[in-house]
């Protein structure tokens, strides 16, 4: 409960600042790596497949990249480690469909297979400045969800092995930070715990934070999903973040609240 206090005090005390969109690089970086070593692919915001947006954001599509997806990710020695199958970013900073509001969000999906090896995988976005302040009370929407799938053919034989599939986090799956820091993955139930799937199996978890004010405006967001998979195996990945000022609504959850209902539990 110490950490929940914390995170509850910390947003209760974050400060406002105008901040027009902009987002550090790397944009993106999925980092792997198993007992054998390490690899890592980045975006970068020169790279192919960023585009730039009206509103200052940027949008990474990986199918504009044509054959680097399926790509291989591998360590110094050229040994492979993952396969990335596909990443996508389908906006950030200002959502500029809905001119009346002054908003931001991001999101990311990807899919990624490991090796022949457990894998500890880590999907990291920069952190991204909102395009300006969102009003004393802005509202924090956030999402996420994964499915693993059991895809492993370790023995190379084009047939699905049949062991199963395990996703395992010693934390959140899912992490969100605002402000330059304040980690908000706690909000995530869901998805603070391993999960697994039989042979030939795949499992899906989800959560969503619904509505929270966190009673300071969010002036930068960054999210981070973290977590091990089983050899030869498939997960899929998604996680967005969407502010918006917050409307008159007594229906809206303060953190300070959620806090408190769960140490009544």
């Amino acid at each position: 409960m110490m950490r929940l206090t914390t995170i509850a005090a910390a947003a209760a005390v974050l400060t406002a600042g105008a901040a027009s969109a902009q987002i550090s690089t790397p944009y993106i970086t999925v980092n792997v790596s198993n007992a054998n070593g390490s690899g890592s692919f980045v975006v970068d915001l020169a790279g192919p497949g960023v585009i730039p947006q009206p509103d200052g954001g940027v949008v990474f599509v990986s199918s504009v990249l044509g054959p680097m997806f399926p790509m291989d990710i591998s360590d110094s020695g050229g040994n492979v480690i993952a396969t990335l199958n596909s990443l996508i970013s389908p906006s950030t900073a200002d959502d500029i469909t809905t001119p009346d509001i002054t908003d931001a969000r991001s999101g990311l999906t990807f899919s990624i297979q490991a090796g022949g090896l457990d894998t500890e995988i880590e999907v990291v976005s920069s952190f991204i400045e909102t395009p300006s302040t969102l009003g004393p009370n802005p509202v924090l929407r956030a999402n996420s969800g994964y499915t693993a799938s059991d895809t492993s053919d370790l023995n190379g034989d084009g047939i699905v092995d049949g062991d199963g599939v395990t996703v395992s986090s010693a934390g959140a799956l899912t992490e969100f930070y605002v402000n330059g820091g304040v980690d908000f993955g706690i909000l995530f139930d869901g998805l603070n715990s391993s999960f697994s799937a039989g042979p030939f199996g795949s499992e899906a978890v989800d959560a969503t934070t619904g509505d929270v004010v966190l009673g300071a405006n969010v002036s930068s967001f960054q999210f981070r999903s973290a977590f091990t998979l089983s050899a030869g195996d498939t997960a899929t990945g998604n996680f967005g973040f969407f502010a918006v000022p917050a409307p008159a609504s007594s229906g809206l959850i303060a953190l300070g609240g959620l806090v408190a209902a769960r140490r009544r539990r």
